[in-house]
């Protein structure tokens, strides 16, 4: 009987310690000669994981961007991405500068760490952190004479107590909308619009149907609201403590990201000891 566990990445196995403890890599090298496929599910592009997972570690696949792109990661071969139209981003864009909301616009998988950006608000310091962080990728944008092209997704930075209501409007509903805490600053919202129907679960399945895996042999390990559809799907769904109280209690809740709660969340998934 096929079994895959699949966890996201920043405040799940990789705190703000920036790295992954040695006992949970442990545990992925452990569930992996037990015949266990092992996958991780994240927000980042495929640049910036690669930025932070080596190459050696023992994962087998990796669910990128948010369901957008999934990567064999022994072979480094892209499997599956997607994107949206010019004439959709176009659409998404146009309602967002109408709103005055500060957003990107990534490139498409497998370079969608390049990105155009528009802002309108001096005040919004996660967003123009970003921008520092990768300045080297960033395109300040113009309204106005802006050239639309096919793009992987488009990203809204919103900043702490901002009404989130606008991402309700009809307009969107076309699309895939997820929202997540910043992994900056931990309080501003990041609202990221896909095509329709990406999300971690949805490429979670299509990997599971790839592999013939049964959705109750899944373990999924969350820590953020980008991760409540993966939780949701999965047949066993955690959630480390140092997630957002208001989520917490939908799983069954494990210790923190710092203190491994991956491995506590293995060992009741197995019923048995790991090491």
């Amino acid at each position: 009987m096929k079994k895959i566990m699949i966890s996201d990445f920043d405040g799940t196995i990789y705190g703000q310690n920036r790295q992954v403890n040695q006992e949970v890599i442990d545990l992925f090298h452990d569930l992996r000669k037990r015949g266990i496929i092992t996958a991780i599910a994240t927000g980042r592009s495929l640049f910036t994981a690669k930025k932070v997972i080596a190459p050696s570690f023992p994962i087998d696949y990796l669910i990128l961007s948010s369901g957008a792109g999934l990567l064999n990661w022994q072979t480094q071969e892209l499997l599956y991405h997607s994107h949206l139209s010019h004439q959709e981003t176009r659409a998404i864009a146009t309602r967002l500068i109408e709103g005055e909301i500060d957003f990107m616009i990534h490139d498409k998988i497998p370079d969608n760490h390049f990105f155009d950006f528009f802002h309108f608000s001096a005040g919004n310091t996660d967003f123009h952190h970003r921008i520092d962080i990768y300045q080297e990728y960033a395109r300040q944008a113009q309204p106005d004479n802006y050239v639309y092209k096919e793009s992987s997704q488009l990203l809204a930075v919103l900043p702490p107590k901002s009404d989130f209501s606008f991402f309700d409007q009809e307009i969107l509903e076309s699309y895939s909308v997820i929202h997540a805490t910043s992994p900056l600053d931990h309080q501003s919202r990041w609202i990221e619009i896909f095509p329709k129907n990406i999300s971690k679960a949805q490429t979670a399945q299509l990997l599971c149907n790839f592999l013939n895996i049964d959705q109750q042999n899944v373990m999924a390990v969350g820590n953020d609201y980008n991760d409540l559809d993966l939780l949701d799907w999965a047949g066993n769904a955690f959630i480390v403590e140092n997630a957002p109280e208001e989520i917490k209690h939908k799983y069954h809740k494990i210790p923190s990201c710092h203190e491994n709660g991956i491995i506590d969340a293995a060992k009741i998934w197995l019923g048995m000891d790991i090491f």
